[in-house]
């Protein structure tokens, strides 16, 4: 998963949330800004490294110049 384009732009930390459908968050990360582009790898474990069930999941992204960017994925097993 791509951040948002622009997101590292400003050369400040993003973050990504994950949300399961009932809107509980389930996974957090800050990541601080690097040159170029980056790439997120999602494992589908939780914060404390349980394995999601599948299902539809939102993902957030926030950064200072993005602002919020919400994107929907599936966990298919």
């Amino acid at each position: 998963i791509s951040p948002p384009s622009g997101a590292d732009a400003d050369g400040g930390d993003w973050t990504l949330q994950v949300f399961d459908a009932s809107g509980r968050r389930v996974a957090a990360l800050v990541r601080p800004a690097l040159p170029g582009e980056q790439m997120l790898r999602l494992e589908g474990r939780d914060q404390r490294g349980r394995e999601l069930p599948a299902g539809i999941y939102f993902l957030r992204f926030r950064s200072a110049v993005a602002g919020d960017v919400i994107r929907k994925v599936h966990i298919i097993k």
